[in-house]
């Protein structure tokens, strides 16, 4: 899902390893919770099926999102 970044305290996107700002949208993989970029870790999932932070199987649907 889509989040935006807020109480995510020093979170940073471990994909370009910038941080997660407030109020910037964040998406999450729902296997294990982690957040990234929507940008970063679209193009990483449409590569592999796995989260970039633990190598959970991510099988991440965006239909119907914004």
């Amino acid at each position: 899902g889509v989040q935006l970044a807020g109480g995510w305290g020093d979170a940073e996107c471990a994909i370009c390893l910038s941080e997660l700002a407030d109020g910037e949208r964040v998406r999450v993989l729902p296997a294990c919770g982690h957040g990234f970029h929507g940008a970063c870790v679209d193009g990483w999932l449409a590569a592999r099926a796995s989260c970039p932070t633990c190598r959970a199987p991510s099988r991440l649907s965006r239909a119907g999102e914004p």
